[in-house]
């Protein structure tokens, strides 16, 4: 009998209902964890959470229908364990859970706001034991979290296709802001979407989530542990290295997540989408590009079969271009991935930097605004002189300076340091 263990770092009581009535009724769909129980796999759920949160899970109506077959076991932490931002504690414990694997055949990684679709974890089980490989990766989609959570309470299952189709008509805000199409773009393009027809999208992903990891055959990849800063960045980076395999479409296997970041991320004005794709491509290594150029079609309706093959040239074509136009500087992706200077750079990098860029244009713009004052004073000094000092011409019309014009100006600078633009 083969043994897993679905990871499932959750804690808080936001997070732990979202768990619950979301991600683990998806994961007791008929052809997910009872299909897995049907064809003799062992499953244990590993959640990760603090003893506050236990009677949270005790209460839940999802959480009492979990087979009792399925082995539950938690890992209590307490707030001291947890620090920096939300991602490094979330991989803080997924190591804990790597750990815990060596005791079973598989690993799978859950998050707290993940949508499997019907079928979708035993197909992800099935497929990496077909195509024997260490690593199984995907990209999950960022839906909007009030309409996907709409849906999954609406539906006693969901399949691939269903799931596919929702989510493409309901991404989140962020999400959108990666098309390769849309004018608007975002600073950080760690994925880049490309229309591929009704209820259809083609995802050329850098960041990928590993759904699943072969935990036996000296898995030494995965034993050594998350080094970075997350999941997706750390094996997205060095996965070129191992045996794994991209699941291409959603056909068989669909995994969404329930998304409710307020963050932005589009370009700022006088911001060049060029730029912006220059400065994330820089951490970018070349196992990031192979894992791109593996196109990921998320398809509602297998009608766009022959539409989509077309534009799925057509993107690679893109995205070959752009992996070969900018380039990658290892410093800088050392300094971010290594499991040392990771998150000390990686807080520099993402607030700190931005901070000093923004008060350095502050001052910059102040400087540049108050040299054009001083500017346009000296300018009409100099006609005062010329005109009443010297009176070169007696005889021509004094003729006054456009007061509204010059205080419209200096209204205009101010504002320019006011806002920045």
């Amino acid at each position: 009998m083969q043994s897993i263990l679905i990871s499932n770092p959750v804690w808080g009581k936001k997070n732990c209902k979202i768990f619950c009535n979301y991600s683990l009724k998806s994961l007791l769909f008929k052809n997910n964890i009872p299909l897995l129980l049907k064809e003799k796999f062992k499953i244990t759920l590993h959640i990760l959470t603090q003893k506050e949160d236990l009677e949270i899970f005790r209460k839940n109506i999802f959480f009492k229908k979990i087979p009792k077959s399925v082995i539950i076991k938690f890992f209590f932490f307490s707030e001291k364990f947890l620090f920096f931002g939300k991602y490094s504690k979330v991989t803080r414990l997924q190591n804990i859970s790597i750990k815990e694997s060596s005791n079973h055949d598989y690993l799978i990684f859950n998050y707290a706001d993940f949508v499997w679709s019907d079928g979708a974890l035993f197909n992800t089980v099935r497929k990496i034991i077909d195509n024997k490989v260490d690593f199984l990766s995907f990209f999950c989609l960022p839906v909007n979290h009030k309409e996907l959570k709409q849906f999954v309470e609406s539906k006693n299952s969901i399949n691939p296709r269903q799931l596919s189709a929702f989510c493409v008509n309901n991404l989140h805000r962020e999400t959108k802001l990666r098309f390769w199409s849309d004018k608007t773009f975002t600073v950080t393009p760690t994925f880049i979407i490309f229309e591929g027809g009704i209820d259809s999208l083609l995802v050329s992903a850098y960041h990928q989530t590993i759904l699943i990891a072969d935990t036996r055959n000296e898995n030494k990849t995965l034993m050594e542990g998350i080094k970075g800063v997350t999941l997706d960045e750390y094996f997205s980076s060095v996965l070129d290295k191992e045996k794994y395999l991209v699941v291409n479409n959603s056909d068989q296997i669909m995994v969404s997540a329930i998304c409710d970041w307020s963050h932005n991320s589009a370009i700022p004005r006088n911001y060049t989408r060029d730029k912006s794709i220059k400065n994330c491509f820089r951490r970018l290594n070349q196992s990031n590009r192979d894992l791109s150029e593996k196109i990921i079609t998320i398809s509602g309706d297998h009608k766009n079969d022959k539409v989509i093959k077309g534009k799925l040239l057509n993107a690679k074509k893109t995205i070959t271009e752009i992996n070969n136009k900018y380039p990658f500087n290892k410093i800088l992706h050392f300094l971010l991935t290594n499991k040392y200077s990771a998150q000390i750079f990686q807080f520099l990098f993402i607030y700190i930097f931005p901070i000093f860029r923004r008060v350095l244009h502050f001052f910059l713009t102040v400087l540049y605004e108050l040299f054009m004052v001083y500017g346009r004073s000296i300018d009409w000094l100099i006609y005062c002189f010329n005109y009443v000092i010297l009176q070169k011409n007696k005889n021509k019309r004094f003729k006054s300076p456009n007061f509204k014009r010059i205080i419209n100006s200096y209204k205009i600078s101010l504002i320019r340091v006011l806002t920045l633009k």
